[in-house]
Parts: structure tokens; C-alpha cells; sequence
């Protein structure tokens, strides 16, 4: 499982997913392109996102405004809304308690691909489902899906039956990338994600 990949979910949008636990985020003119490469003022500056021991970091080498305050370190809480320039702003979300995943939404920048909805800052595991505290929010399925790695594989945690391309599939194996998985209404790719 590469560590960086598109999850398409139809009917809901399509989320890049990092699984480092450091993300770059800045302009796409950046001299050193950051991972997450945003259609913005070339003079936005570029941030790092860092995960560790449950705790998400940013640090900057220029103040940018966290929740209208300045500043080059934070310790990030879910809400803060992080403004990289006076039009290009994120969003951080820590919408489960239990789970250290994160989820971003950027405004007033484009990123390269118009698809994508929001951004995903994986660690464990990503909840899909119809409560609010499910990263990714869709009306398809009653119960949540679970997405975790283990053993550098990406597995799925489901109630309904799993079908990839149409066949039944054992949850203890790993997804393969740009196959067809389908969980009760719920219909999805985890695509691989094109520069």
C-alpha cells in the first residue's frame, strides 16, 4: 500500500489520504514542492503537518494565522482553522475521540485535482459512515466501514459482505489498488494518486 493514495467514494467525493505522519503543505511553485501541493500565491508560505504520540503539530518558518493568531508553532485541537494566506485558508478536524486520524479542508486554494473533496492525515484507521463522528460522511451505509493497515496492508472492517469487481472478497486480505469494492450501497476505488 503506497503511502499516499486517492479513496474515491462515489456519491460522496474523492479524499487524498496520507499516511506519513509529517505532511508539507504549500504552493505548487514551492522550490521545494511540498506533498500537499495547493494552486496558490506563490508567496504562501509552507507548513509542516506533524503527527506524534497522538498530537498534531504545525510548524512554520513564516507566522501564518491559527484561529487569527499568529504564529510558527501550535499544537492543533480539532476546529483550528489555519490560514496559510488571506485567501488560502485549512480547516484541521479531529472528528472521533478515539481515532488519531485527522481530516483537512482547504479553501480559497485549488488543489491539482478538482475531484478531491478533503484531505485525509491517516494513522490507525478511517471510519466511512453516517455518524458525525465517521471521517468520511455518507448516508449509503447504516453501520461504519473501518479502513486500517496492518502488515503494509490496507484491510476493511465491515458488517455487509465486501465485493471487489463483483466477487466476494475475505476482509483478512488486503485492498488492491483501482479495483471496484462494494460494501451494501456504498461503492468505492482506493486509486492510486497521479502527479
Amino acid at each position: 500500500m503506497p503511502s499516499r493514495f486517492v479513496l474515491q467514494v462515489d456519491g460522496v467525493g474523492s479524499f487524498v489520504v496520507f499516511r506519513e505522519a509529517q505532511v508539507t503543505v504549500g504552493p505548487i511553485s514551492a522550490s521545494a514542492r511540498p506533498m500537499l501541493a495547493l494552486m496558490a500565491d506563490a508567496n504562501t508560505p509552507v507548513v509542516v503537518l506533524e503527527r506524534m504520540e497522538g498530537d498534531y503539530f504545525l510548524r512554520s518558518e513564516t507566522p501564518v494565522a491559527v484561529n487569527g493568531r499568529p504564529a510558527t508553532e501550535k499544537l492543533l485541537a480539532d476546529g483550528d482553522r489555519i490560514a496559510l494566506s488571506s485567501r488560502c485558508q485549512i480547516r484541521f478536524h479531529l472528528p472521533n475521540p478515539a481515532s488519531t486520524t485527522a481530516v483537512l479542508t482547504v479553501s480559497g486554494a485549488r488543489l491539482s485535482r478538482p475531484d478531491i473533496k478533503q484531505l485525509i492525515l491517516m494513522d490507525r484507521d478511517i471510519l466511512i459512515g453516517p455518524y458525525a463522528n465517521n471521517h468520511i460522511r455518507t448516508e449509503l451505509l447504516q453501520e461504519p466501514v473501518a479502513l486500517f493497515t496492518q502488515n503494509g496492508r490496507l484491510l476493511c472492517r465491515a458488517r455487509e459482505s465486501i465485493l471487489v469487481d463483483g466477487h466476494s472478497f475475505d476482509p483478512t486480505a488486503g485492498l488492491t489498488l483501482d479495483r471496484r469494492i462494494e460494501i451494501g450501497k456504498l461503492s468505492m476505488v482506493v486509486a492510486r494518486l497521479g502527479e
